[in-house]
């Protein structure tokens, strides 16, 4: 089950506080009714909390309903075996029956899925590897001609990247359209199904297991653009350090790996994890809006909306509103200042980010974006 589910973590009360209470709070839309997934006994429904006697001492139970009326009580040192059911399908299954073998058999078509995906990532990236673009030669009489036409100087940072450019046209590595739109934009976003095709196997089994697995870690491990530099974030604090301990494998030179109070990013809510990999050496921290400055706000004044909402509050981001979602986006931005080498400390990285807001730079980058994206 590793393969598929995290390793098991042991949860273990603290003074007086229930492991159960911890949970709920955990798990704050939790109602009585909803669907959860147990690792070894599929997808059930949560029934309620229940406190036993046993071996003449009180214990607290999850009970979870599954098909046919069947009832499973989870003690409390188990509860970490449970996750709630999420899907961003919108998949509802059928509850599983206990006993039936139902679920094992998600868990065998899951295996089988990963181990198909892990054949044709070898397999595209070798042929990749084998599969030589075109190079273009060095500069000709008519480029100098055209080159010294440009009645502008360059910036330093327009001749860097007419350099870079250079180089990669002197490569003979494919290139794409993509690289076109990084140099123009500063940034380009990445479909990954169109760069892992064998991420197909994956959709199937993600939509009959309906929760966290493996898959949700794998995609920012297979970055196309094989950065070096990365800062991500994880659905649980105790995957930060073994995702950064991953990319250190991996050559990483930095990155950062954040959980924020059940959030994928950095939260201005509260308290963040961070597990960071900086000259060679990946360390653990928690850090808070305080540190870089900034107010703190509920999630909930984050919540986003349909596809026109979302666009409208990006759009007041980059046009300077003062909100929370600007305040998170600058959280963030300060992170990833840091994991670039752009900035020293957070709150350096929110002057900084600040700065391209009020600048206009940040919301050019976005309409250049947009353009050159354009088909």
């Amino acid at each position: 089950d590793g393969d598929v589910f995290p390793e098991e973590v042991h949860l273990h009360a603290r003074g007086r506080r229930s492991v159960a209470r911890s949970f709920l709070s955990d798990f704050r839309d939790l109602k009585v009714g909803d669907l959860v997934i147990h690792e070894e006994h599929g997808v059930g429904r949560f029934v309620g909390l229940e406190t036993l006697e046993v071996g003449g001492a009180t214990r607290e139970f999850m009970v979870l309903g599954y098909q046919g009326g069947d009832k499973l009580k989870v003690p409390v040192d188990a509860f970490d075996r449970v996750q709630k059911f999420a899907s961003q399908e919108g998949a509802r299954p059928a509850l599983d029956r206990l006993g039936s073998g139902s679920w094992d058999k998600v868990k065998r078509r899951v295996k089988k899925a990963m181990r198909d995906m892990a054949v044709e990532l070898l397999k595209l990236y070798a042929e990749r590897k084998a599969r030589p673009g075109h190079a273009f030669t060095g500069e000709s009489p008519w480029q100098r001609e055209f080159e010294e036409a440009f009645e502008y100087e360059e910036t330093p940072d327009q001749a860097q990247a007419i350099a870079d450019v250079a180089r990669d046209m002197a490569n003979d590595a494919p290139m794409d359209r993509l690289s076109a739109i990084l140099q123009s934009a500063g940034c380009v976003f990445l479909f990954a199904p169109r760069h892992h095709p064998s991420m197909r196997h994956a959709a199937g089994a993600r939509v009959e297991l309906a929760t966290r697995t493996i898959f949700n870690l794998l995609g920012p491990l297979a970055n196309p653009a094989r950065v070096r530099r990365q800062m991500t974030g994880v659905f649980a604090p105790e995957w930060t350090r073994p995702m950064a301990e991953t990319m250190q494998a991996l050559g990483h030179e930095a990155a950062w790996v954040v959980h924020g109070m059940g959030l994928d990013e950095l939260t201005i809510a509260g308290e963040n994890h961070v597990s960071a990999l900086a000259n060679g050496i990946v360390h653990d921290f928690t850090i808070v809006p305080e540190d870089a400055g900034l107010p703190r706000a509920p999630i909930a004044a984050i919540q986003g909306g349909d596809a026109d909402h979302n666009a409208a509050a990006l759009l007041a981001v980059l046009r300077g509103e003062a909100s929370a979602y600007r305040d998170t986006v600058l959280f963030n931005a300060a992170a990833a200042l840091i994991v670039a080498g752009k900035a020293t400390n957070l709150r350096d990285g929110v002057a900084q980010g600040a700065g391209a807001i009020a600048s206009g730079a940040a919301l050019n980058a976005l309409e250049t974006l947009r353009r050159a994206s354009a088909p």
